[in-house]
């Protein structure tokens, strides 16, 4: 064609992409890895109208006589396309006869075309009609295509296959064959009658753009060019002629995007080298003598790269005619993806940039900004140092290189923390040793390229502002020593509010010059400020600016001065000059309409005076609120002092139950700023429920407000005493109150948003950390085995594991190949199972058998599985020859393989499969290779649970923070390219994670690598043939890995094979040099041979490097300005173990995680003393089996069921199918099961939601009570309401009446309570009724087994559902409330019985039986005085304090201990202790022996 000759083979293979996105890899990953052969789809228009011609000169023409024998039309239409096609596909031996027979050739072509061929023009009389009409001239491509092996050098541009010849490998050499002749010369004819020749018809007949004869025709021929790809690719592959069917029956032929490729065909067979960075492509012509001439090369390289953008436009503009633009984002094909395509600078550093106009800075900005991030970050790092002063210097220093690394050299993370690593530490001497700090962590580098942006962010807005100003052509001292240290937006905002105000008149003429609106929102202080009363403005002495810089110095620079006359004095005589004036001239029109008087000029009105007087508080006050200087106070005011409350709304009260996400917080107050430092999810879900309307979150000074205001007032105020003094100092404070109402919602507003993004930052890192700890795993390796060596899996599954479930099981090999899928038809407990899985695992030999499911029933067949490879001793990968290892049998996450089973590439690649096969294949490929499965679920990544609160981030972030730990791992694990051109999906699918690339890097590369035979041998190949870029070279250049082959050979660099980067190979020789002991000379030498002195020092032993002192080698590199300590340790470990596995090893799940993985539950929705619902399943005398929702099986005995001496039975109360709620007493991880209650103290005492934290000064108990009340209410108002009160079933009299909203609070009687605390452990409480009225209640608590104290409380005041009144009395202790009454009274009364219980001097024996143990003691210890403690069971809550006196006589004496909240009471003396007890015990019964008085009874 005469079109475009030059499209990028970029843009072709995007087109090529649009089909081959559905079969394979992401679209430009599939696109790169398949459209790897050359365009031919000039050969397929030829073919298209030669055929076209043959049917018009056969049929008389298309304007001509119309045989209407549809027989012969086809007879001749496929005699002449079999014509065509025998000339357009032939072997080899044919055309070499076809060379050999050139005459007979052209005697042919004349017998073809008759007298037609005699009338042809010839080609230059052809191109100069087609420039006379105006058409592009068609000439020859000035470029070759980059040419792959076997390749001829003379091969015609013209020359390309079509899309049915993609699977083929035989190329037509040679440029003589005359049959292509043919087809050109019907091509043109072709061409004249639709488009170049203009004939005397051509207004008089109009052809339509597509008749029918052209639809057959073209019909036809798509089906035949069909057949023929699939005959070739059948015939050359070693799939049956059934498959090769089913293939191009659900993948199609590729001809539905021939218009893509044909749009191309002009392009002389050009293809793209690399990512089509602008470099000029090899000249058709010989150019050798063109080396000498630079001025000739760059004149031809600006007129190709013209030339190509012309094209690419073309193509593009095309591609918009024929897709939307969604789809072209959708497949990456818009001009802004080819721009990110050809740009050298990271494709993920340029989506970050995207929005910013001019990156690049001058030197004093890049200073500014490397000092801007580096106190950024160590603001927030500071609390990880522990000598913070002393490593600020080290710190700044490390951050500035990281910052230039980043913004100058455009380094990713990856290459700064494997390559550049030194910068990130601090190295220094201590003590004659050497000390390494590590300043600087990964999330520390990712949070440098953030800030990096947002630091241009600023940067950009204070240019526009600065614009701005200088527009208005006016001169600010203010603005200009506030625009240069505005580091942040809301000081910029600052800035901006107050040039707008300030210049509100300036920036309305700006406006009104350029043609926008003339209104503005300043005008009536604008109309003050022309208006005389604004002399009382500056009479208040102190310009907002003044104010500003006192309050900024925190000192009086300034100094307020009062006028003589009051304010109201100095209105008034204000108000008369202007009266006058008005009525001289009318001058002042603006300050009647700012404050209109109603009264004569000598005498204005009080209501004038009054308005005047607002007019100047107006003004001043919004001078004040527009100060920048009183805004930054302010907000750093409240960053210092602020607390934030939680203020619930109507709809808040009644949705936000105990199970919300927001009751944690439901009453929260006077939260501290830096408290959510530590729960970073807490604020951004705050916001989340003021965004629903269920609560406000404000925030404020509170009781340091007005600490703040007095102190901010000083600044503002006169040191006058006179009482016009305190009148302008009375207004004064009247203007800074309004002014800080105007301020504070601007501040706080803006503090709300600075401490969001504070805490969505710290999710991020957290998100980060989570999503690491599951991608940073190794392969699984079984015990022997090298790690990172990718095993042979075998996976078994019986899905949800119903009893009739079949057993599936995939085996995939090493190489990640599907060997087998294998269905058991026999139950896993059968011996025939049994019999068939060891010859399974005898057969495909795998490493491992991982097991998994859906649900615990699974369990089953991971145990029967477990004991079967035991009880065969089936081994690892056991063959001939290997150690025998024992197979092992592990269960395997399934999280990857759940969203395998249902995606689209599960459909593709086992499409056939049915569902449970394919959740087997995903847990193979996740024991294979944890990381390559995470990286392929793509977007669907959001469905793995990384962190409870991940959904705080929005989707934009969470993939972020994936992406950002992706591109750690594939760089850390490094990428085999030569393997992702030649089709390996992991590999393909990790590249766009390597440093430099992205999705539409990684594509060209891929693309390129496959066009130079789908292999590099070297990694400066990747600069040499132009598939990258410089920057883009230096990024990835360190994690492409090309393993070194067996044998060493001239043409491959065995560093390529490590993780050093190539501008470190002269280190890495040098230090292979120096461990071999070479001379210069020996090493120049060695250089020569075969894989140089790097190959000689493997052939010896890499361990020779241990003797080298790497420390005196670094020390002298950084003499040089060269930090290589780091990087010096490097290279010796990677020259040792070339890419040896860095990852963490695979972690086999343990059984809580197996657990949670199988049953969804977590440690906080299932744990000990939680109440769930269960299902009996069950029923036997002696228990019941339930199952949980979960799947977790739960026994329940008997005694779990039935209280002590209940004589009930089991199957009379429950039934199979039962729901009951019971609590969780025990768990057995292991075995999915746990032990269950259905006892009433167990019951009532249950957890039914998580417990919330609350504390005193930080949660708003009152209103909690108040709240609660409220329902209380509400539920007794409504119809149901009294259900389950008091009432016939509880105490008799006025206690039916009492209905308490609190947790321990039981309708029991005193025997009942009893009987639901006999149960319970000592200590244990119930509130109840009380039978002495309304106004008290009781309290039974359990002081040991069959000992429980009853005591009375009586309320004081009105009782409320939560509070029982405003006093609660018990004896002569007094509380406010019952949870005072919980943790003061009854939590220490059993305290203090814990300690006399636990002293040594205590006999937990009934009163007689501690007397005799007391007796037999003072027996044996004769000539002492012996004491011991016992339970008084007469009176519970007292204790008998037995004693007996060194005399011969048996007597024992008892006194009696009362137990109290404040200590323990003896003969009315209160003793704090236990020791206090003993040592008043025994001074008062010495007491008593002095004075001869009795001891007791």
């Amino acid at each position: 064609m005469s079109g475009g000759t030059g499209d990028s083979a970029d843009t072709k293979e995007e087109r090529k992409s649009m089909k081959k996105e559905e079969v394979g890899l992401d679209e430009d990953e599939s696109k790169a890895v398949g459209a790897v052969k050359e365009d031919e789809s000039q050969r397929n228009r030829l073919v298209e109208e030669a055929a076209s011609e043959d049917e018009d000169e056969e049929g008389g023409g298309r304007h001509g006589d119309y045989d209407s024998s549809e027989e012969d039309e086809d007879e001749e239409d496929e005699e002449a396309i079999r014509k065509v096609r025998e000339g357009f596909i032939v072997s080899d031996d044919e055309a070499e006869e076809e060379g050999e027979d050139e005459s007979g050739k052209e005697k042919e072509h004349k017998r073809k075309h008759g007298s037609g061929s005699e009338e042809e023009l010839d080609e230059d009389d052809l191109e100069l009609l087609r420039e006379n009409a105006g058409e592009p001239v068609s000439g020859r491509s000035k470029f070759k295509r980059l040419k792959r092996g076997g390749d001829e050098e003379g091969e015609e541009n013209g020359k390309s296959k079509g899309l049915t010849e993609m699977f083929s490998d035989e190329e037509n050499e040679g440029g003589e064959n005359e049959e292509e002749d043919d087809l050109m010369e019907a091509s043109r004819r072709r061409r004249q009658q639709r488009e170049g020749m203009p004939g005397e018809f051509d207004d008089f007949i109009e052809d339509d753009e597509m008749s029918e004869d052209d639809d057959d025709r073209d019909e036809r021929l798509a089906r035949m060019r069909s057949a023929r790809a699939k005959n070739q690719f059948s015939a050359q592959s070693r799939v049956d002629q059934d498959k090769m069917d089913e293939l191009f029956e659900i993948f199609g032929d590729g001809e539905d995007y021939a218009w893509a490729l044909e749009a191309e065909g002009g392009k002389g067979g050009e293809e793209g080298e690399g990512e089509g960075e602008g470099e000029d492509k090899d000249q058709d012509q010989d150019q050798d003598d063109d080396d000498d001439d630079d001025k000739d090369k760059s004149d031809d390289k600006d007129q190709d790269q013209d030339q190509n953008s012309v094209k690419d436009n073309s193509i593009s503009n095309k591609l918009k005619d024929v897709f939307e633009l969604g789809e072209l984002k959708k497949h990456l094909l818009t001009d802004e993806d080819e721009a990110i395509r050809t740009t050298d600078v990271p494709e993920r550093f340029q989506l970050l940039r995207k929005g910013i106009d001019k990156y690049e800075l001058s030197d004093e900005e890049f200073v500014e900004e490397q000092q801007w991030i580096a106190k950024k970050l160590f603001d927030e790092k500071s609390d990880a140092f522990d000598n913070a002063k002393d490593i600020w210097d080290p710190f700044k220093d490390s951050v500035f290189h990281v910052v230039e690394f980043v913004c100058r050299d455009n380094l990713e993370v990856p290459v700064i923390w494997s390559c550049r690593k030194d910068y990130t530490l601090h190295t220094y001497q201590e003590d004659g040793q050497l000390r390494v700090q590590k300043l600087l962590n990964e999330n520390d580098l990712w949070r440098i390229v953030q800030l990096d942006i947002e630091y241009h962010g600023i940067l950009e807005k204070r240019r526009g502002l600065q614009r701005l100003f200088d527009s208005l052509h006016v001169v600010d001292i203010l603005f200009d020593r506030l625009v240069k240290g505005a580091a942040s937006i809301p000081a910029l905002q600052d800035l901006h509010d107050y040039v707008s105000f300030t210049y509100s008149r300036e920036m309305r003429g700006n406006e009104a010059g350029a043609g926008r609106r003339l209104h503005s929102r300043f005008a009536p202080f604008e109309r003050i400020r022309a208006d005389p009363i604004y002399r009382v403005v500056e009479a208040l002495g102190m310009s907002a600016e003044h104010l500003g810089e006192n309050v900024s110095s925190d000192a009086r620079i300034y100094v307020t001065e009062d006028p003589a006359q009051p304010p109201e004095e100095m209105v008034r005589d204000v108000l008369r000059e202007g009266e006058g004036e008005g009525d001289g001239a009318d001058a002042h029109t603006t300050g009647a309409e700012a404050h209109p008087v109603g009264a004569n000029a000598h005498t204005p009105d009080p209501d004038a005076i009054r308005t005047a007087i607002d007019a100047v508080v107006h003004m001043y006050s919004e001078e004040l609120a527009h100060s920048p200087e009183l805004r930054a106070h302010l907000r750093t005011a409240y960053r210092r002092y602020a607390t934030v409350d939680i203020v619930l709304t109507a709809k808040g009260r009644d949705e936000i139950g105990a199970k919300s996400p927001y009751a944690d917080f439901k009453y929260a107050v006077n939260r501290a700023m830096e408290s959510f430092a530590y729960a970073p999810d807490l604020f951004p879900r705050m916001l989340e429920a003021e965004a629903r309307g269920l609560c406000r979150v404000e925030l404020g000074l509170k009781a340091a407000y007005k600490g703040f205001v007095d102190h901010l007032f000083t600044f503002l105020s006169s040191d006058g005493t006179s009482d016009v003094s305190a009148a302008w100092n009375a207004l004064r404070r009247r203007c800074l109150d309004v002014a800080l109402g105007k301020m504070l919602p601007v501040v706080a507003a803006g503090v709300k948003d600075e401490l969001r993004r504070r805490s969505e930052t710290r999710l991020f890192f957290r998100v980060r950390d989570g999503l690491l700890a599951k991608v940073d795993q190794a392969p699984f390796s079984p015990q022997g085995r090298r790690k990172g060596a990718v095993p042979r899996v075998l996976a078994l599954s019986n899905g949800d594991g119903r009893r009739d479930a079949a057993v599936l099981a995939a085996a995939l090999d090493r190489d990640g190949a599907v060997l087998d899928c294998v269905k058991f038809e026999e139950n896993f407990r059968d011996s025939e199972f049994e019999r068939k899985l060891v010859d399974l695992v005898g057969r495909l030999h795998p490493d491992v058998i991982a097991v998994s499911g859906y649900t615990p029933d699974v369990s089953q067949l991971y145990k029967h599985v477990e004991e079967l490879a035991k009880r065969n001793a089936l081994g690892a990968g056991a063959q001939d020859g290997e150690e025998f290892v024992a197979l092992p049998v592990i269960y395997a996450p399934n999280e990857t393989a759940l969203v395998f089973e249902h995606s689209a590439r599960a459909r593709r690649e086992f499409g056939d499969k049915p569902a449970v096969a394919k959740f087997c294949i995903g847990l193979a490929r996740y024991v294979q290779d944890p990381l390559v499965e995470y990286i392929a679920l793509g977007d669907a990544i959001s469905s793995v649970a990384v962190d409870a609160h991940q959904r705080q981030l929005s989707g934009a972030k969470f993939h972020e923070a994936v992406e950002s730990i992706f591109v750690d791992m594939v760089c850390l694990v490094g990428v085999r390219l030569n393997d992702a051109a030649r089709a390996a999906e992991g590999e393909a699918r990790k590249l766009r994670y390597v440093a430099g690339f992205g999705r539409r890097k990684a594509a060209g590369v891929l693309r390129a690598v496959a066009a130079q035979g789908g292999e590099i041998a070297r990694r400066d190949e990747l600069i040499l043939k132009r598939l990258v870029a410089k920057t883009v070279f230096m990024n990835c250049a360190a994690f492409i890995n090309l393993p070194a082959p067996d044998r060493f050979d001239g043409d491959v660099e065995l560093l390529d094979a490590t993780r050093i980067h190539p501008e470190d190979y002269e280190l890495a020789r040098k230090m292979a040099s120096d461990a071999l002991d070479l001379t210069d000379e020996d090493r120049a030498e060695i250089e020569h041979e075969e894989g140089g002195v790097v190959g000689k020092l493997y052939e010896e032993g890499a361990g020779k490097l241990d003797d080298l002192l790497l420390e005196g080698y670094a020390e002298q590199l950084e003499r040089h300005g060269h930090r290589k300590r780091a990087t010096l340790e490097m290279i010796k470990e990677e020259l040792q173990n070339n890419f040896e596995e860095l990852r963490q090893p695979f972690r086999v799940p343990a059984p809580e995680q197996v657990f949670a993985m199988l049953t969804g539950e977590t440690p906080r929705s299932f744990r000990v003393g939680l109440l769930v619902p269960a299902v009996v399943q069950r029923v036997d005398p002696r228990y019941l089996s339930v199952v949980t929702q979960s799947g977790v099986r739960g026994t329940i005995a008997r005694s779990a069921v039935l209280p002590y001496n209940d004589p009930g039975s089991l199957p009379a109360r429950f039934v199979p199918g039962q729901p009951v709620r019971a609590v969780v007493k025990a768990i057995d991880y292991a075995d999915f099961r746990a032990d269950l209650s259905l006892l009433r103290e167990d019951l009532e005492g249950a957890e039914r939601a998580d417990p919330v934290p609350k504390f005193k000064g930080l949660w708003d108990f009152a209103a909690e009570e108040r709240d609660g009340a409220a329902q209380v209410r509400d539920s007794r108002m409504a119809p149901a309401g009294r259900v389950g009160a008091l009432g016939a079933s509880g105490p008799a009299g006025a206690a039916s009446s009492q209905l308490f909203k609190h947790p321990f609070f039981r309708n029991l009687s005193a025997p009942q309570a009893v009987r639901y605390l006999a149960s319970r452990d000592n200590g244990a409480f119930v509130i109840r009724p009380s039978s002495k009225g309304p106004d008290h209640l009781a309290v039974t608590w359990k002081i040991a087994n069959q000992l429980f104290q009853h005591f009375d409380v009586h309320i004081v005041g009105q009782p409320t559902s939560v509070r029982p009144g405003t006093m609660l009395e018990v004896g002569r202790f007094r509380y406010h409330d019952l949870d005072e009454l919980i943790v003061s009274h009854i939590n220490k009364l059993y305290a203090n019985v814990v300690a006399i219980s636990h002293h040594d001097k205590f006999r937990d024996q009934p009163a007689a039986d501690a007397k005799a143990w007391l007796l037999r003691y003072s027996k044996a210890n004769k000539n002492r005085s012996c004491y011991c403690f016992c339970f008084n069971r007469k009176a519970p809550g007292w204790f008998l304090l037995l004693f007996k006196l060194n005399d011969d006589s048996d007597r024992t004496y008892t006194w009696n201990v009362n137990v109290l909240p404040t200590g323990f009471m003896l003969h009315g003396n209160v003793y704090p202790d236990m020791v206090h007890l003993c040592n008043g015990f025994k001074r008062l019964l010495q007491n008593q022996l002095s004075g001869s008085q009795g001891y007791g009874y």
